[in-house]
């Protein structure tokens, strides 16, 4: 029965290192998905930087568009202006052909 009894804690003992080896594995599979996760955390932050940082970019672009706008309409003003009086300084010089 000694023996026996002798045996069967063995058993144990050597059943209880596997699990300590098992829960030793766990921990380190919990630590590399601790570190993994972090990784992804700061992927995401760099993503979102990224899109505050082009939405930024976009309302820039979108403002000189509308300042180019304004300039085109200011120069075609202008432009429209100019030929209508270079169409009065026409008349006014064809008086003096005649």
């Amino acid at each position: 029965i000694v023996n026996e009894s002798t045996n069967r804690f063995r058993d144990i003992l050597n059943e209880m290192n596997i699990i300590a080896k098992q829960i030793e594995a766990v921990t380190s599979l919990t630590h590399n998905v601790e570190v993994s996760t972090e990784g992804v955390k700061d992927n995401f932050k760099s993503i979102a930087e990224l899109s505050d940082q082009t939405v930024m970019s976009s309302e820039e672009v979108a403002a000189s568009s509308q300042e180019q706008t304004a300039s085109m309409e200011e120069i075609s003003g202008a432009a429209m202006s100019l030929a209508s009086m270079a169409s009065e300084l026409k008349e006014a010089i064809s008086a003096f052909n005649y």
